[in-house]
């Protein structure tokens, strides 16, 4: 006599499912994690290489880091570090940042890509860039270089000025202290203890989407890694962390920085802690 197979009832099937929903429900937000810990990773990873092509380049030019951006019509191709540091690196994406792979624009039409969102990058830069920014055409990249480690070419006012605040090498003392690259909307960043903070993420993009205005604090006041709402700053003693937002102000950017004008941590809005 023939028995009878014996299947799944429909509450064991039903079972099945809701034991598989919660294992999923438990397991993508920690695959979510994970993922981006991974990314903040080889973010970190990428500005350790920067730390090392800076420090070449330094060696190469009696300590000086280059002149960059300052401002005048002194600037130009390749005092920008895009460019300065191109013998010491040879993968342009090193200049990316996972969470920000694809640049604001893909055309060479204009002379800079200016991002609207923290997951892009900045550029590509323009066929005139050479002449307004300093930098060659086709540029792009998710990180910018503290420019008050910049070193004003001589004739500059910025050089000439008794009160210079530009560090200029990378041997200075409390390197540790001082940040050399960091995550960014843009080339180059000039924070100021009295830079503003805004009350949504999106407003930093209302306010500082001219490369020309707020060049300091509000380009890397993003979201790039929001998990914990950090930034990843490499400072000139070649040491990488990730940093809170609204910590950035307290760090020792130029030499006249001044601690005492920095905001209270109560007075920034939630998204920046």
């Amino acid at each position: 006599m023939l028995k009878s197979k014996k299947g799944f009832t429909l509450i064991e099937l039903l079972v099945v499912i809701g034991i598989i929903a919660v294992l999923m429900a438990i397991l993508i937000p920690a695959l979510g994690t994970a993922r981006e810990q991974a990314k903040m990773v080889v973010c970190k990873s990428n500005l350790k290489q920067w730390a090392t092509v800076s420090m070449l380049f330094a060696q190469n030019n009696d300590g000086f880091m280059p002149a960059g951006w300052m401002g005048t019509t002194l600037t130009k191709l390749g005092d920008q570090w895009p460019d300065a540091f191109k013998p010491y690196y040879q993968n342009a994406n090193l200049r990316l940042c996972p969470n920000a792979i694809r640049a604001a624009t893909d055309c060479l039409i204009t002379s800079n890509g200016w991002p609207r969102a923290a997951n892009q990058a900045w550029g590509k830069f323009g066929t005139d860039a050479g002449i307004t920014w300093g930098m060659g055409a086709g540029n792009y990249g998710s990180y910018a270089i503290n420019a008050w480690v910049g070193n004003p070419l001589p004739q500059s006012t910025q050089f000439q000025n008794k009160s210079n605040p530009y560090w200029r090498k990378v041997d200075v003392p409390k390197a540790s202290t001082i940040p050399l690259m960091v995550d960014s909307l843009w080339v180059d960043i000039w924070p100021t203890p009295a830079d503003p903070y805004y009350n949504t993420p999106i407003q930093v993009f209302m306010f500082a989407s001219n490369p020309g205005k707020t060049p300091g604090m509000p380009r890397a006041s993003i979201l790039r890694h929001p998990k914990g709402h950090k930034i990843n700053v490499l400072f000139l003693d070649s040491s990488t962390i990730d940093v809170k937002i609204y910590k950035l102000w307290g760090l020792r950017w130029h030499r006249g920085y001044d601690f005492t004008l920095i905001p209270p941590e109560n007075e920034f809005p939630s998204w920046y802690k």
